[in-house]
């Protein structure tokens, strides 16, 4: 089943050039120029901001009953740009400690950016040490052997899967043990088999498995005939029906019967007259909360399996993240088992039990689960000594001040009852387990507030502002719903390069993210042609409905805060779905360009995708492929932008080829510009720097041809309306965009100075122009193109017409209405004098949050006599009440000159406006 993503789902086209015309000659990877316009200059100095930090320590919290003598400590941490120029070592009561150091990315002193550090510490039962750090040469790099990590703890260690499958010819349960992968290894490194994640002389980190063959991958087959729910399915029903097209399917069936969907598994009574009726007891065998089941998903008896004859059957591909501390006498062991391959999607039902030590001894998942294609799980545990719960104060204060994240208001303070609810809101889902949703919305496009669409999802930034203990459990458990999300493809292919025209030295694609580079004509994981991946068995989403236009950001702040190699994959799973869900034709405003990557759609979509993006180049380790391969995507993007908005002094300016333009031969600069930009509005002027590519329908607040009189027909225009409105657009997606270009800008990625620089003029225009109302920042929808009156004859009655871009803001004021005549809380007009309640009640989603936190990039920008501090001042201010900030933080964004790193999370309030004025009732 093909996931749909916006644009991406649109009729590829007809025409599409042949593979030799699909892309130029040349090494493509674009050279970075900095940005040269005055106002990039303005916005990189403002980026680069800072009041003094504060220390880069961590604190660690023994939770556990005893003390924790000698405990292994491994911690992931960013440090500022000239922090530390090697190698960190830690330093605990004033003494340097035998620290190791695995660095994975460097500022481009060569100082050390991200890196993850271990130590062995003593922590009391119920007390907090503290952990500084200060410079020090790299230790020797030097993993354990495959003999020593089989030898470890005597041999004692032990780690395995043991799955079966419901059928009388299901056959044995199978049995997949890390150590066997480990004997079966020929003891050579390699990005497809057996590779490090921590070497040195404290600890090693192995990744155990097999991705060069099939040999320890398994599966089963499954030829009964499935059918598709046709009603709402909910925790209480009890029967429902089938649709017309799929009910034959349902005759094939033994009842009564267990049958799968979604992430259930149902005891199937008997079926009549089209319905399924659910037995007493019958949800959820799968041990799963019961939830909704929607109109369309797939139901499918879950038994009569057969072990997988064919490689493409072996679905399910186990790993071992094995880690080996010096002197401890345990391994810490993530068990992860994966239904990603593309060549062999196919949902797969069976029971699963997780066992540790050598005698296999049950730990963790022992259980049925309903497993869908492009999705996997993760359970950790120790085979050996536990050594205690521990939680790690990550010093959120210095990685705000390190740029490992935005500038966050470090003076909020989430309330104890706010921190209580999310924890309670947590408690009550599933909470995380394997396949399970936590609190993530599943329906990807469902509207209304929602905490999991920000920069970083409201539950993240509420532990991240806490630290609270608590909060870390909810985090795990929010976190590890990112492998459930049906959207993992890796490539099975041994026979083509991962990132041909990116990267210096590129490997094969086997075993990694779908490419575009691999597979041009792919569709996130469908294609056609030879790079077509076929499922071979029933493929159902499971219940989630991905959707880049609302798109959470699962795996950023879990990999930066554990550092764990499953959420750099992670990072990595969701940065190729941006680049592989367009149209790969070259013709279309909306299509990909083949192996360019680039993603188009709602301007939300774009700020969403080009967040994930950019995340993935900020964390992807250096040197690595995903490094090259996905900041050749980012870069790509940012140079059809330039040339969309038709700007030659940014980073990525090429001249159009001489000659007739022929889309897939050229630049992308001028791709951007001729095709990216709609051929029929390139010509328009866009002072405004709208995204508006597309012409939305007229709204309430807009011209409707029955407005225009017509006995006797009149072009002019009455009242309410002073400017008639051919088309609209979202203002809030507008500001989405800028703050992801400001907060990348402000997080290192200084090739977007360009980009951001220009579209920030538009809100501040917006917040300071004489010719506009503020408070319209917060509108649903904005004047976008213009309507031009023009007579029809046969009617007799004037028509709108398209008049290209609204150039000014004052004809865009005037495009309001002078009154309202909808309800409160959708839209706005002309001449309101506050933000409406509703939208400041709502940090979630408000209009007004965003524009804010978009705003807070403005500092430090001058634009036609227009002064940037002068509109985050007002609108900081206005836009925002500020309890509701300090306890949803999600969008509580300040300049980086305002930010008073040394106060922390726990330092009273700064005198920032209150907000009262604005809780009064509106008009």
């Amino acid at each position: 089943m093909v996931i749909c993503f916006l644009a991406a789902c649109r009729a590829q086209s007809q025409n599409q050039a042949s593979p030799a015309d699909k892309a130029l000659e040349n090494k493509r990877s674009l050279s970075f120029r900095p940005a040269s316009s005055d106002l990039a200059q303005m916005s990189l100095r403002a980026a680069e901001a800072t009041l003094p930090g504060p220390p880069s320590s961590i604190t660690l919290e023994n939770l556990g009953r005893d003390d924790q003598k000698n405990r292994p400590v491994t911690v992931s941490h960013s440090f500022a740009k000239g922090d530390i120029p090697r190698c960190p070592q830690a330093v605990i009561d004033g003494k340097a400690v035998e620290t190791q150091c695995d660095v994975k990315t460097r500022w481009p002193d060569k100082s050390v950016r991200h890196t993850l550090i271990t130590f062995f510490a003593d922590i009391p039962n119920g007390g907090k040490t503290k952990v500084a750090f200060q410079d020090q040469a790299p230790p020797p790099a030097t993993p354990l052997t495959k003999e020593q990590m089989l030898g470890f703890m005597n041999g004692a260690w032990g780690a395995a899967f043991k799955v079966s499958a419901d059928g009388e010819e299901a056959g044995p349960a199978v049995l997949r043990d890390a150590r066997q992968i480990l004997e079966a290894w020929d003891g050579k490194e390699t990005g497809t088999g057996v590779r490090f994640w921590l070497k040195g002389p404290l600890v090693t980190q192995a990744i155990v498995e097999d991705k060069a063959s099939s040999r320890f991958d398994f599966g089963w087959s499954n030829a009964q005939p499935f059918a598709r729910v046709g009603s709402d399915v909910h925790a209480n029903t009890l029967e429902f029906d089938l649709t017309g097209d799929t009910r034959k399917s349902a005759a094939e069936w033994q009842l009564p019967g267990l049958m799968y969907s979604a992430n259930q598994i149902l005891e199937i009574c008997d079926y009549r007259n089209g319905r399924l009726r659910i037995c007493p007891q019958g949800r959820s065998k799968t041990e799963q909360l019961p939830s909704r089941i929607r109109p369309g998903e797939i139901i499918a008896p879950a038994t009569g399996w057969i072990p997988a004859k064919e490689e493409k059957y072996k679905s399910l591909h186990p790993a071992f993240v094995l880690t080996f501390y010096k002197g401890w006498a345990g391994v810490k062991v993530e068990y992860i088992l994966e239904n990603t391959y593309a060549q062999r999607k196919q949902t797969q039902v069976y029971h699963v039990q997780t066992l540790r030590n050598q005698d296999k001894t049950p730990v963790g998942p022992d259980r049925w689960l309903v497993h869908w294609p492009k999705s996997r799980w993760r359970y950790t545990a120790w085979s050996g000594q536990d050594p205690g719960p521990l939680h790690i104060d990550h010093n959120f204060p210095y990685l705000v001040y390190a740029r490992a994240l935005p500038s966050y208001d470090l003076t909020l303070h989430p309330s104890s009852e706010a921190i209580r609810g999310e924890y309670d809101f947590f408690r009550q889902s599933d909470r995380g387990d394997p396949m399970g949703r936590s609190v993530w919305l599943e329906a990807f496009e469902a509207p209304g507030a929602r905490g999991d669409i920000a920069f970083i999802p409201r539950w993240y930034t509420r532990y991240l502002y806490s630290a609270d203990p608590r909060m870390w459990e909810a985090f795990v458990g929010t976190a590890a719903v990112s492998g459930h999300v049906p959207i993992h493809a890796r490539d099975a292919m041994a026979n083509k390069q991962f990132c041909p025209h990116s990267c210096e030295q590129s490997p094969t694609v086997q075993g990694r993210v779908v490419s575009v580079e691999a597979r041009p004509s792919v569709n996130h994981n469908d294609a056609q042609g030879e790079d077509k991946m076929p499922a071979v068995g029933p493929s159902p989403l499971g219940g989630w409905s991905p959707d880049i236009a609302h798109l959470p950001d699962f795996a950023f702040v879990p990999y930066l805060l554990t550092g764990d190699y499953y959420f750099l994959e992670e990072l990595h799973f969701w940065a190729s779905v941006i680049v592989t869900s367009g149209n790969p034709s070259s013709d279309c405003d909306y299509c990909r360009h083949g192996d360019w990557g680039m993603f188009g759609g709602e301007i939300r979509g774009r700020a969403w995708g080009l967040r994930t993006l950019g995340f993935a180049v900020l964390m992807s380790p250096d040197g690595t492929p995903e490094k090259s391969y996905f900041t050749d995507k980012f870069n790509n993007h940012i140079a059809i932008d330039e040339g969309f908005f038709d700007l030659k002094q940014g980073s990525f300016y090429e001249p159009c080829p001489e000659g007739p333009y022929n889309p897939w031969k050229t630049t992308r600069w001028c791709w951007g510009r001729n095709t990216m930009s709609v051929p029929q509005l390139t010509a328009q002027s866009n002072p405004l720097y709208s995204y508006e590519r597309v012409s939305m329908p007229p709204e309430g607040f807009l011209w409707r041809e029955q407005d225009f009189p017509t006995n006797p027909p009149s072009p002019t225009l009455p009242k309410p309306w002073a400017v008639p409105v051919y088309s609209v657009s979202s203002e809030w997606q507008q500001n989405f965009h800028l703050l992801v270009t400001g907060a990348l800008l402000d997080m290192g990625l200084t090739q977007i100075a360009e980009i951001h620089a220009r579209t920030a003029t538009r809100l501040l225009q917006q917040l300071k122009s004489p010719d506009y109302n503020p408070y319209l920042v917060g509108a649903y929808r904005t004047p976008a193109f213009a309507c031009r009156p023009e007579l029809d004859p046969k009617q007799n009655k004037y028509i709108c017409k398209p008049n290209g871009r609204f150039t000014n803001w004052k004809d865009i004021k005037n495009g309001f209405k002078e009154e309202p005549d909808v309800p409160k809380g959708n839209f706005l007009w002309r001449s309101i004098t506050a933000f409406y309640d509703t939208h400041l009640h709502n940090p979630d989603g408000g209009y007004p949050y965003a524009a804010r936190a978009a705003a807070s990039f403005l500092p430090g920008m001058t634009y036609e006599g227009l002064n940037g501090k002068e509109a985050w001042d007002w609108i900081a201010e206005k836009g925002c009440i500020h309890e509701e900030l300090r306890n949803n933080p999600a969008y509580a964004f300040v300049p980086r000159s305002e930010n008073a790193y040394g106060l922390g999370s726990q330092a009273p309030a700064q005198s920032r406006p209150s907000g009262k004025e604005n809780s009064r009732k509106r008009q």
